[in-house]
């Protein structure tokens, strides 16, 4: 008798572990490169794992989350223009939402450029908001902070 209950508490302990294991089937990686004076391009990857995809930017109302970056609010530094897709997103119908949206499956990439506005270091930070689906469940919104560290060679103009 003794050795059911230690196996039946045994398996509802593996139970409760497995059930709050929590599904991320996206990675986020940030890196930067300086173009030229004060300015540089931030790129924004995230691979994908198979089976998965990830939403793009433009996603029409009553669908998904899309992905999308908030900066936070800085005098020394400047966004300079919208955040591009590297990757081409793949449209078609999503069974999840019953329709029209851009997907990425494997791998994407965001580039944003900005202006640093003063000398010396500068971060520039915030965070990225995207939502993952496969065919048979969707992951709730998440959201994967960054920081760059970059520096300006002197003020720049505006």
């Amino acid at each position: 008798m003794k050795r059911i209950v230690v196996f039946l508490g045994l398996q509802v302990f593996f139970f409760l572990l497995a059930a709050g294991q929590i599904v991320n089937p996206v990675s986020w990686a940030f890196s930067s490169r300086p173009t030229s004076g004060n300015e540089a391009e931030l790129l924004f990857t995230a691979k994908i794992k198979q089976g998965w995809h990830m939403y793009g930017v433009n996603i029409p109302d009553g669908g998904p989350i899309p992905t999308s970056f908030h900066f936070n609010t800085s005098s020394d530094y400047q966004l300079q223009g919208e955040i591009v897709p590297v990757i081409k997103p793949v449209v078609k119908m999503d069974p999840n939402f019953n329709i029209q949206v851009e997907l990425f499956d494997g791998k994407a990439e965001f580039n944003q450029k900005v202006r640093i506005l003063k000398n010396g270091k500068v971060t520039v930070s915030g965070y990225v908001e995207f939502m993952s689906c496969s065919d048979k469940e969707c992951t709730p919104p998440a959201q994967e902070e960054f920081a760059f560290e970059l520096t300006g060679t002197g003020a720049a103009e505006t």
